[in-house]
């Protein structure tokens, strides 16, 4: 096992889940997590992971076959769960994933108080953090890529810090999204919502 860190540029976080540990459909183990979206045309971004996988993976110990297994499943075969940079026009029904990459990032435990190294460099409590973060916020974030032998091959990407670096419009659906007008009658009051 191999491990090593990196602290990303800025992205916009959306499904942001820091108070609280959840689990995809109340399976598995409950974390702490939030989805990184990356834009598509950030090729710093893009470049900045990809050279740090690269990275971890050359300096592990694994076998050169094992190293190429782990690099095509975590940056290249689009079809791969191990996969670290999903395409986010897939996900046609989530908001802000249209034109970006995202990737899940995930930690066992509550975010303590953060490091703060834009703009000054006071920590910063993690209530504030929490009371801060809504999808659609910008922040960066450290991370660890750990390889893993057993029980296959892979890297895994952890949230170590997070810190917020600005707002922006937040991921929100109208509440009229979900209205349907029954157009059958003149009358006004057949909304079914």
């Amino acid at each position: 096992m191999s491990k090593k860190d990196l602290l990303t540029k800025p992205f916009r976080v959306t499904f942001a889940s820091l108070t609280e540990a959840t689990s995809y459909q109340n399976q598995g183990t409950a974390k702490y997590s939030i989805r990184a979206l990356i834009d598509k045309n950030d090729k710093q971004f893009v470049d900045q992971l990809t050279n740090f996988v690269n990275e971890v993976v050359a300096e592990s110990d694994l076998p050169k076959t094992t190293k190429d297994k782990i690099l095509r499943q975590a940056l290249k075969n689009p079809d791969s769960e191990l996969l670290l940079l999903k395409d986010g026009d897939l996900k046609t029904d989530y908001l802000g994933h249209e034109g970006h990459y995202f990737m899940n990032l995930k930690r066992h435990h509550k975010l303590g108080p953060v490091p703060c190294y834009y703009p000054s460099t006071d920590p910063i409590p993690m209530s504030m953090i929490d009371s801060e973060i809504y999808s659609g916020c910008w922040v960066r974030v450290s991370i660890s890529a750990t390889i893993w032998e057993k029980p296959k091959p892979l890297i895994s990407l952890t949230l170590l810090e997070l810190q917020k670096v600005k707002d922006d419009a937040p991921f929100v659906r109208s509440n009229f999204d979900s209205i349907e007008v029954d157009e059958s009658e003149d009358s006004e009051d057949d909304v079914e919502i």
